[in-house]
């Protein structure tokens, strides 16, 4: 199959920001306000540094959570039911977002006092979330499945679905917020070096909110679309034998012996 097969959910993910302003709204302008807020909290230290932290970090993968029960079709959830599944989610993404980093302290040792290092490395975490991509597809799961999907194989399914290519289009989807977080560095440091760290800080947060939102956007359209597919891990009932048809002779000689 195409490694280029999710090129469509690639597409829409960036879209239906755009094709859907009233519900994109609600979400990202209380998240941003929370993400500059929480940013804001955190530059003052002492006490408050902790506590701007973690509203920021919630209102990072808030964003996410609600921008993925906006796209897809999931399970009716309680308040209680969407509080427990948005802190297990909100986990699970910090914990995958911490495994994809690995490459690093790898790369750390292998290119100590190499040129352009720093380059390698992020190939290197690059071509390492093509291969771990697809498990980004349990956040999704988690906010749409139902329980008894929670339960079973279909997570595992889906991930062997889809492969490498939903990690080719994870890469694809972050490339632009890279190169958007690299121009804002480089712009601070030439136009405004006197900005403060606290500024510098508001701003990356925010690329990386909405890096998070259209990814999160992107997986569950992905999961909308693998879900359904046929599971690799069903039993196919065995196929009854058919009976086998008599020869002409055998029937003529049954009929006539009941005509005796």
């Amino acid at each position: 199959m195409s490694l280029t097969r999710y090129s469509p959910q690639i597409l829409d993910s960036f879209r239906l920001l755009a094709a859907r302003p009233v519900a994109a709204a609600r979400i990202v302008v209380p998240g941003l306000a929370a993400v500059v807020g929480g940013q804001a909290l955190a530059s003052m230290g002492g006490n408050l540094a902790p506590v701007g932290m973690a509203l920021s970090a919630l209102a990072v993968t808030g964003m996410g959570f609600l921008w993925q029960r906006q796209l897809a079709q999931g399970e009716a959830l309680s308040p209680l039911q969407m509080v427990l599944r948005f802190v297990l989610w909100s986990i699970i993404l910090q914990l995958l977002q911490g495994f994809e980093l690995a490459p690093t302290i790898l790369f750390g040792i292998l290119l100590k006092d190499v040129p352009n290092a720093e380059v390698y490395t992020r190939t290197g975490i690059q071509l390492f979330q093509v291969l771990i991509g697809g498990l980004f597809l349990i956040l999704p799961h988690l906010a749409l499945g139902s329980w008894k999907e929670l339960a079973g194989t279909k997570l595992q399914e889906m991930v062997l679905s889809g492969g490498i290519a939903v990690g080719l289009g994870y890469v694809i989807i972050n490339l632009p917020f890279i190169m958007v977080g690299e121009i804002a560095k480089a712009l601070f440091i030439e136009f405004a070096p006197g900005a403060g760290e606290a500024v510098q800080a508001m701003t990356m947060q925010a690329v990386h909110a909405l890096n998070i939102l259209v990814v999160a956007g992107y997986f569950a359209l992905v999961w909308a679309l693998v879900k359904d597919l046929p599971s690799r891990f069903a039993i196919e009932p065995e196929a009854v034998p058919a009976e086998p048809k008599q020869r002409r002779t055998t029937r003529v000689n049954r009929t006539t012996k009941a005509k005796r």
